[in-house]
């Protein structure tokens, strides 16, 4: 969730637009550091019943449109959905294509209700909560960028 708080994310944020190169209503699993942490500390807390285990964790799940309105409706903007052109997305590094082509045609597949009922008391953040908690006055600072 943090990365709609990254130097990536930002500049286009200020401009009113969430770009990203997925359809507007591909949804995408996400979690957020605090969720990350507290799973982390759980983990430590009782790792005895983790030895040997892969967990993959995630707190909400949602698309590029929703989170557009989420974030239109918390951060004191407007905000609207921009689908990057492969023209635009083409200069992006070879490990970032990747990544947004795996998003694309496979994703995260973490059954979220199942995880949350394992483990209740991480108090699972939904992105808009996590939206609600942050500061947005970011995105009125000019902050010049630095190439």
């Amino acid at each position: 969730m943090e990365n709609f708080l990254s130097p990536w994310t930002i500049p286009s944020l200020r401009e009113g637009r969430y770009k990203t190169p997925m359809p507007p209503k591909r949804k995408l699993q996400m979690i957020s550091i605090n969720d990350i942490g507290k799973f982390v500390s759980h983990i430590i807390e009782y790792r005895e019943n983790f030895i040997n285990k892969s967990i993959d964790i995630a707190s909400d799940e949602i698309s590029g449109k929703e989170a557009t309105k989420i974030l239109s409706d918390y951060s004191g903007h407007t905000m609207e959905y921009f689908e990057l052109p492969p023209s635009e997305y083409k200069n992006m590094s070879e490990d970032m294509l990747k990544m947004y082509e795996w998003f694309n045609e496979v994703g995260y597949n973490i059954d979220i209700n199942k995880l949350h009922k394992l483990y209740p008391y991480i108090k699972w953040l939904t992105f808009e909560d996590w939206v609600k908690e942050q500061d947005w006055s970011i995105l009125d600072q000019h902050i010049p960028q630095i190439i």
